[in-house]
């Protein structure tokens, strides 16, 4: 009976701490719940404090917009103002540069050489000019020539008036030139005349052409009509008879 006693004891405390392990595990677990729920009650509020936080966060962007804005300004400024001085400093460098050409054309062997043609053209001109005369002068009808040509400058229309189309009229604007400063002299209604029209309603060129082709006109008139009255003028009669007739008279 003692043995029996003595297994059915050692069964008993088997079980008890069979029964306090699992006690334990219980305790366990109602521990770990226990910790979980105020973790559950506190999530509302972590969540409420998140929506708090929002519009904390939504004025962080609102600075950063701005911040980005301003500082877009201030590039687009500085870019403006880098621009405006490198034209303005291009501009300088171009005058610098153009300020040198010169100087060195006017102190260089070619701007010695361009003075002395331009000098030689100013002579050959002057020469020109001065050897020029008007265009009635060295004719045998001189004074009939010049009182038609001087009427010319009292109308308009000689000057503004092309010549008629087909008519080949030959003019050199050039070699006319001294001919017309000439003329210019003698004839103040031409000068009148020039000053009004050019270049306000005709070219210098076109003024010259249209007169000078008309003063063709009047000189070939004036000569035909004074070739016709050489033609038409009687002719004398010879009255001197050969020197032989006279002998055989005497005898």
């Amino acid at each position: 009976m003692s043995m029996l006693s003595s297994w059915w004891g050692g069964q008993a405390d088997t079980k008890a701490k069979e029964d306090e392990k699992v006690a334990e595990k219980g305790d366990n677990a109602e521990t770990k719940s226990g910790e979980g729920t105020p973790e559950e009650k506190s999530s509302p509020d972590t969540d409420s404090g998140s929506d708090t936080k929002t519009p904390e966060g939504g004025g962080e962007q609102v600075d950063l917009t701005q911040a980005a804005k301003a500082w877009g300004s201030f590039l687009v400024s500085v870019a403006t103002s880098a621009t405006k001085t490198a034209t303005q400093q291009a501009k300088k460098v171009t005058k610098s540069v153009q300020q040198t050409a010169k100087d060195l054309s006017e102190t260089s062997i070619l701007g010695d050489f361009q003075r002395e043609q331009d000098k030689f053209l100013q002579e050959k001109q002057q020469i020109r000019t001065e050897a020029a005369v008007p265009p009635w002068v060295g004719y045998n009808e001189e004074a009939s020539m010049k009182s038609q040509i001087l009427a010319l400058s009292q109308d308009k229309r000689n000057f503004m008036r092309n010549p008629p189309a087909g008519v080949q009229f030959q003019f050199d604007y050039e070699a006319m030139f001294p001919v017309a400063m000439a003329t210019l002299q003698e004839d103040p209604n031409l000068q009148k005349m020039r000053f009004e029209l050019v270049p306000k309603q005709i070219k210098e060129e076109n003024f010259w052409r249209n007169y000078f082709y008309r003063v063709s006109l009047i000189k070939q008139s004036t000569q035909l009509s004074s070739m016709a009255q050489d033609n038409n003028k009687p002719k004398e009669p010879d009255s001197k008879e050969p020197p032989q007739e006279e002998s055989k008279r005497e005898k």
